[in-house]
């Protein structure tokens, strides 16, 4: 198991939902080397419609300096809003359209779920089998551990545990964590296809 030591003064807890939503804000508007989101979801509503445009425009001016690596669970991140028909993968497309960015959207699968079993469950049920609950995100050196997913209540009036750790080794180490479960999950081509 991983050990850091860390000093006080590089740890910061976050008190409210929109505390935690000016935090990414901030973070993703003044990344330069690396941008990670890990999370169940990506919701569709405007907070994080703004932290996307923030990091939609961090891949503009970075180009190739920026790394962006996103992961989500494939059942929620394909599932599409039962109002506006948008999904999680509708919302990052523009990350890989960026063409300048280093840039890679995984959804994580879980092997439990395949064959007769997928194609029998409903798809609100088959998430019982597992999905992938690691939520961090990253911006260069600084990492923000949560229990909040990327959506409109974690942004604005859903409590949650944020935990900002401004220590190069610790968002390197959650950094591979992210980028070990992306090399086992499906892909995000620029075409929409997994």
């Amino acid at each position: 198991m991983a050990s850091f030591f860390v000093h006080g003064r590089q740890i910061c807890l976050l008190h409210s939902p929109q505390h935690f939503l000016l935090t990414l804000r901030h973070l993703f508007q003044t990344v330069k080397e690396r941008a990670v989101i890990s999370a169940l979801y990506v919701g569709t509503g405007d907070p994080e419609s703004a932290v996307i445009r923030d990091l939609l425009s961090a891949c503009k001016a970075r180009g190739r300096a920026l790394q962006v690596d996103v992961l989500l669970d494939c059942l929620r991140g394909t599932r599409k809003d039962k109002t506006t028909e948008a999904s999680s993968v509708n919302r990052l497309l523009p990350v890989l359209w960026s063409g300048q960015t280093r840039a890679r959207v995984a959804l994580f699968h879980t092997p439990l779920l395949s064959g007769p079993l997928k194609r029998v469950l409903p798809a609100r049920i088959n998430e019982v089998l597992g999905t992938l609950h690691v939520k961090v995100f990253i911006a260069d050196d600084t990492a923000v551990l949560t229990g909040a997913n990327l959506s409109t209540s974690y942004l604005t009036d859903r409590q949650d545990r944020y935990v900002v750790i401004r220590d190069a080794s610790v968002a390197d180490y959650l950094h591979q964590i992210v980028s070990s479960v992306s090399a086992c999950s499906y892909q995000l081509e620029d075409n929409g296809d997994l």
